[in-house]
């Protein structure tokens, strides 16, 4: 399995997180820059777009996706 530094890497990205399914929920496998929380990270398949992709199998391009996005912060729950 490719790690997540190396898509990292290979995307030219800032981040990336390789996750698992089980069919029911996805789970952190692996993720670069590492960071404490990533193991307790759960997201049920179906639910926003990557338990989407998990669900249809069909990937998804984000581009210059920012929480900074109001949109974006309204889903995420986070104060503006």
């Amino acid at each position: 399995m490719t790690s997540a530094a190396e898509l990292t890497d290979m995307l030219d990205a800032d981040g990336a997180v390789v996750l698992t399914s089980d069919g029911q929920e996805l789970t952190v496998a692996d993720c670069h820059p590492p960071h404490p929380a990533a193991a307790r990270l759960r997201i049920g398949v179906g639910f926003g777009v990557t338990g989407r992709v998990a669900r249809t199998g069909v990937p998804a391009l984000l581009a210059e996706d920012s929480p900074r996005n109001p949109h974006h912060r309204r889903v995420l729950g986070i104060a503006e």
